[in-house]
């Protein structure tokens, strides 16, 4: 009998520290997401006049969101919610203004967010000799952003990065527009296109800065 109740004792004991340990790392684990600052990345403003089969705007939010989620040093609010929030800013809503209290009252259970203005997107052929035809020549894709980023974690938001950010990005002939038929963002083979590298390559610098800023403000 006294066998029993030891073991029954051990195997109780054995249980609470289990929990114990559970509960310990549960909340561990809740203190270091309540340490990751909220971020919301707006929808892109796209001012470029391009002509792109797909929304740019969608494209760049998608992959900030993906590019800095894969940090997991932030806290990225729902791209949906974010959206609905933007739906109801008036175009007197300047980021790049000096006046940004609606930036604070509209994101509110946010610490900082991101906004990106595109100013160019275009294709042009290099006409190195005047004889040569656009489909003959190969070309350069410029892209050109400016990016802002607003800390409103006090009660007065303050830009803590705004900077132009540009890539021109090399096409071979056989790719240029006269030549190639751009696939879509989203579709199969779109990464590997001269635009899709374009692309790609952006939004890794974009993203490396926004990061970076972040996590100055953060330790300031």
């Amino acid at each position: 009998m006294s066998r029993y109740l030891c073991a029954s004792i051990a195997l109780l004991a054995m249980l609470t520290s289990c929990h114990g340990n559970n509960s310990n790392s549960n909340t561990v684990s809740s203190k270091a997401q309540s340490t990751k600052p909220k971020i919301a990345i707006a929808p892109a403003i796209d001012n470029s006049n391009g002509a792109l089969p797909w929304n740019l705007s969608d494209e760049i939010a998608y992959s900030l969101h993906s590019l800095l989620g894969k940090k997991q040093q932030f806290l990225l609010d729902d791209p949906q919610h974010i959206k609905s929030v933007a739906r109801r800013l008036q175009n007197s809503n300047d980021p790049f203004s000096g006046e940004l209290d609606w930036v604070k009252r509209s994101f509110s259970k946010d610490d900082f967010v991101v906004f990106v203005e595109v100013l160019k997107h275009e294709e042009s052929a290099n006409l190195t000799d005047p004889s040569c035809k656009p489909q003959e020549c190969s070309a350069h894709l410029d892209v050109v952003c400016r990016v802002v980023v607003v800390d409103i974690r006090n009660n007065t938001p303050k830009v803590i990065l705004q900077e132009l950010m540009q890539d021109t990005h090399f096409i071979p002939k056989q790719f240029n527009q006269y030549n190639f038929h751009q696939v879509s963002w989203g579709s199969e083979g779109f990464a590997i296109s001269p635009m899709g590298m374009a692309h790609s390559d952006l939004f890794k610098e974009i993203s490396s800065r926004v990061e970076e800023y972040i996590n100055l403000a953060k330790s300031s």
